[in-house]
């Protein structure tokens, strides 16, 4: 992968280090109906999907290798991983702390699911599930402006991807 997913669990580790509330506070203002020991609960979820986004970038990019469609998920992957390590982005993890992941947790796992449309699955696990739940977490102004950068970035690497499929598709 041109961007080593170390440095993406490096954001991660660094985030949880600076947590100092925000994450749980973000949580109980989107549910705030639910018992603390429920909101617990969803934290210590939403905690799981952000510290799971580098094994689902791995797996899926090992997928598309061994598949020999790397070409065409690499540069996807690279962008989302450029995404997640920006410093400034939708929720600054630099301000936010863990809070500040979940833009960037939902933004991956968007672009994974698009790319695991496709006519065979790169994700064995069900990425649907996690998008809706920070979708939740996110609301829905913050997720239209995510789906749209998302869009952008699909459409900012669609042309190596198109010269990959035309290449493929020449005849040998």
């Amino acid at each position: 992968m041109p961007v080593p997913l170390d440095d993406v669990r490096a954001v991660i580790e660094s985030a949880k280090a600076r947590e100092t509330g925000g994450f749980l506070a973000l949580i109980r203002s989107r549910f705030p109906d639910a018992s603390d020991a429920h909101q617990q609960e969803l934290a210590e979820r939403a905690l799981g999907i952000i510290e799971e986004i580098p094994l689902l970038m791995e797996q899926a990019h090992r997928t598309a290798r061994g598949r020999d469609v790397e070409a065409l998920v690499e540069p996807v992957l690279a962008h989302a991983a450029r995404y997640f390590l920006a410093p400034i982005d939708a929720i600054p993890e630099m301000t936010q702390g863990l809070a500040g992941l979940i833009d960037d947790a939902y933004f991956v796992l968007h672009i994974l699911e698009l790319i695991d449309g496709g006519p065979t699955r790169l994700s064995a696990v069900d990425l649907a599930g996690r998008a809706a739940f920070l979708r939740e977490l996110l609301g829905p102004r913050m997720t239209e402006q995510l789906n749209r950068t998302t869009e952008h970035a699909v459409e900012a690497v669609s042309e190596s991807v198109t010269q990959v499929w035309n290449a493929l598709a020449r005849p040998a």
